[in-house]
Parts: structure tokens; C-alpha cells; sequence
């Protein structure tokens, strides 16, 4: 099954804050991503709906202002979504 994105929520939180992330092909989920900020897997796979769901933990050295598309790579592939997320806080520059 391919990896794709379908929502995430929420799409503006804090470094160590959770993105709920919806779609299909979330098996063996190993990292996901806020641009190129690497953000771990929290918890298991579960399912709302139809939909594969999967927390990913808001990388605690994002900086603050930091926009980009969530991404999550799987054992089936790689996914960026178009919807991006926006760090409310988290380093200065």
C-alpha cells in the first residue's frame, strides 16, 4: 500500500508538542518530518475512520517561525504532504 498524507493536526504547535497524522500505508512508520527536522514516531499505528492515524513529536530543536510540509517515511515509502506546519515557538536564529 502507498504512504500518503491525507490531514494533519494540528498545523501550528511547540517543539515536543504531537501531530496527529491521517492517510493510508502508515505500517512500520520510522521517522517523520517537519521539513528537514527529524520528528520520532509516538506511540502505535491505530485507525480513525478508514484511516491509518500515527503522533509524530514536534522536534525539540525546531526554530521558532519554522514552516514546512510533514513528511513520514514507512516501510512502503515516503510521503511529504502539501499541508504545511508552523512552529509557534522553539529556537532563535
Amino acid at each position: 500500500q502507498v504512504t500518503e498524507i491525507t490531514t494533519i493536526t494540528p498545523t501550528a504547535g511547540d517543539p515536543g508538542s504531537t501531530i496527529l497524522l491521517l492517510g493510508e500505508g502508515f505500517d512500520n512508520p520510522i521517522m517523520g518530518y517537519i521539513g528537514e527536522y527529524e520528528c520520532k514516531i509516538s506511540g502505535s499505528v491505530g485507525a480513525v475512520g478508514s484511516s491509518d492515524s500515527v503522533n509524530i513529536v514536534v522536534n525539540p530543536e525546531i526554530v521558532s517561525g519554522f514552516k514546512a510540509g510533514v513528511a513520514i517515511a514507512t516501510a512502503n515509502g515516503f510521503h511529504r504532504s502539501t499541508v504545511a506546519f508552523t512552529a509557534s515557538s522553539g529556537l532563535s536564529l
